[in-house]
């Protein structure tokens, strides 16, 4: 039985659906260019609408009389502190002031700090050619 209701529904509605795709191609051609005009530039005012200003502000670090000019290596700790191998050696930031640790200006090429690594214990570690070394922070030492 219901069978034969779908099949009436579908005899009876379809021709008249098919009146209405045929009333709809019917639509002027420049109404539906205008549309597709009016469609294109809201979404063009949409695209460009974000601004394309980017708020940066340059932070110079000096330690010790001396400006950080280069940052090679860089992590952060699970204290926040920056860790960065820099023209003058190993630097720790806390965002105010920095920190000097290892000096690459009075160190050869072999202690030159290649690796900066924090594990997830929270331990910063720090590699050169020379060796491994561990930073301990109860004597805020290597």
């Amino acid at each position: 039985m219901k069978a034969l209701i779908s099949l009436d529904v579908f005899c009876n509605y379809v021709p008249k659906l098919l009146g209405v795709i045929k009333c709809l191609k019917s639509i002027d051609y420049r109404f539906t260019k205008y549309l597709l005009f009016l469609l294109i530039a809201t979404n063009q005012i949409v695209l460009f609408s974000q601004t394309n200003e980017n708020n940066f502000n340059k932070v110079t670090i000096e330690v010790d009389g001396e400006t950080v000019n280069s940052v090679y290596k860089i992590t952060q700790d699970h204290q926040g502190y920056i860790w960065m191998r820099t023209n003058l050696g190993l630097i720790r930031y806390d965002g105010i002031e920095g920190k000097k640790y290892y000096s690459d200006a009075s160190s050869n090429d072999y202690n030159r700090i290649d690796a900066l690594y924090v594990d997830s214990q929270g331990d910063i570690w720090v590699g050169s050619r020379t060796g491994l070394s561990k930073y301990n922070p109860n004597c805020d030492c290597f």
